[in-house]
């Protein structure tokens, strides 16, 4: 509950402190660059592509997670995306990009509107509570093997990960995600109407809009604290030595000398319960 309610008073609050314009139309474009696009896509690709690289080649928007056969962390390639973390960047890239295009194009740092504070902060406050909650289920699952379900088995690719919890694809992470995915555009193609239209550059959601944006960031947190429950432990640590034995038949190896006593121990007691 206290998430639900600190995320739609962190989006819903842009109503309480709109602000008008941050520059004044009249001179913010007094001395732009001939090449608008080129700006634009300047500020893009600069905050973007470093973005990108990062994104693919660094743990920046992957969860931590651990193999239960070895209790050793994952390495990068094996580990799921975050959507909290994939939310939180999806943010950043767009509105620092528009922010850097604007500056490119008109030589004027312009202020931020208190909407992309809170956009920027409410992705942010996603991320860090995301974690916050993961840190905890590893607390509660990890004394004797790794059994989250984003232990149990690798990454299923950037889409599927983001989409699925222990039950797989679920509808408030795929509403979640269309969601951001829609506001996002949006913003984009907004913010490029008006720096043609020289008016303010940076565009302002409705009120009912943010809610609902601090509404499904809610949901998503509130879902995500009934993950990986005691209650399902066990099924995930059947789910966890069949996903070890597995691989090892498919790769025809005997089980490798670096297995942790805890996994075999799990295993043993699994296997007396005619559980594997």
């Amino acid at each position: 509950m206290k998430y639900f309610l600190l995320s739609v008073l962190l989006f819903s609050g842009a109503d309480v402190f709109a602000q008008n314009a941050v520059a004044k139309a009249s001179t913010l474009y007094d001395h732009t660059s001939a090449h608008m696009a080129a700006c634009i896509w300047g500020g893009f690709l600069l905050v973007g592509g470093v973005g990108l690289l990062l994104f693919f080649t660094t743990p920046l928007c992957r969860d931590l997670s651990y193999d239960p056969e070895t209790n050793l962390p994952r390495p990068l390639k094996q580990r799921s995306f975050s959507y909290a973390k994939t939310q939180l960047f999806w943010w950043t890239v767009i509105i620092l990009s528009c922010f850097l295009g604007v500056y490119i194009y008109t030589n004027v740092l312009v202020d931020i509107t208190d909407q992309m504070v809170i956009l920027l902060g409410g992705g942010l406050m996603v991320g860090l509570t995301g974690t916050m909650i993961d840190r905890s289920q590893m607390q509660a699952n990890n004394q004797d093997m790794p059994s989250r379900h984003q232990d149990i088995t690798a990454s299923q690719g950037f889409l599927l990960d983001i989409l699925s919890d222990e039950s797989g694809v679920s509808i408030h992470r795929f509403q979640a995600v269309v969601i951001n995915l829609i506001f996002g555009v949006a913003f984009v193609v907004g913010f490029v109407a008006n720096l043609k239209g020289k008016v303010d550059p940076f565009i302002k959601f409705d009120p009912n809009q943010m809610a609902l944006l601090g509404v499904s960031a809610a949901a998503y947190l509130g879902f995500k604290t009934s993950e990986n429950g005691k209650e399902t432990k066990i099924d995930r640590q059947v789910a966890a030595v069949q996903e070890v034995n597995r691989k090892k038949e498919e790769e025809n190896l005997a089980a490798p000398a670096r297995q942790t006593v805890m996994f075999q121990a799990v295993e043993t007691r699994l296997k007396s319960k005619g559980m594997v």
